[in-house]
């Protein structure tokens, strides 16, 4: 690729990474998941009457209002709690009933957050944002994003009031180039177009 940005100087042959400044968001762990609306869970129930082991399993999701209803102790706001949280409330809960609380809990439905992708090659994607660590090329893979040989791509990574940049064929080629991604991350994806020009340098 040609720089010819400053008449003043000669044209000057440069990598096609160059062409935009990258600008990289730092890998902070976000911490653990938190539960919104529509998510949901499984409780898992055990109890043992001296003779065998009962086993009941139950699958909660998050209201609009953010709750969910249990038989034990009623309606129980869970919207913005971590697993840990919410298994902590749950135990107290059953405590305070006079309820035996041998349980365990799983997250299982992923609804309340999104990675959002769009490229100028493909229709708009969502992807699940789960409890599970995403990174970049993760998401790109999902949607079948490739750089081939010779050609580069601007990805642009929206986060809140942020924004970063980074080269398509940087993040293909190096390994070490592993950018997570946070809830409702948007990610936009745009060909770097090349001129053919002929210029003396």
């Amino acid at each position: 690729m040609v720089d010819a940005s400053d008449l003043t100087k000669p044209a000057k042959l440069i990598k096609a990474s160059k062409a935009f400044k990258e600008n990289y968001p730092q890998n902070s762990d976000p911490g653990p998941y938190i539960i919104g609306i529509g998510d949901s869970f499984k409780i898992t129930q055990f109890s043992n009457d001296g003779e065998s082991l009962d086993i009941t399993v139950r699958t909660k999701r998050v209201s609009e209002k953010g709750t969910v209803n249990f038989l034990e102790f009623g309606r129980l706001k869970v919207e913005g709690l971590t697993q840990s949280e919410l298994e902590e409330i749950v135990y107290q809960k059953f405590v305070q009933n006079g309820v035996l609380p041998n349980f365990e809990i799983e997250l299982v439905g992923f609804n309340s957050k999104r990675i959002f992708v769009s490229a100028e090659a493909g229709s708009p994607r969502t992807i699940p944002y789960t409890n599970v660590p995403i990174f970049l090329d993760d998401v790109l893979s999902q949607i079948s994003v490739q750089n081939n040989t010779g050609t580069d791509s601007k990805i642009t990574i929206y986060r809140g009031d942020k924004v970063y940049t980074l080269s398509l064929s940087k993040v293909s080629k190096d390994s070490n180039v592993k950018v997570r991604m946070k809830a409702n991350d948007r990610i936009y994806v745009a060909p770097i177009i090349f001129r053919k020009e002929a210029v003396l340098i």
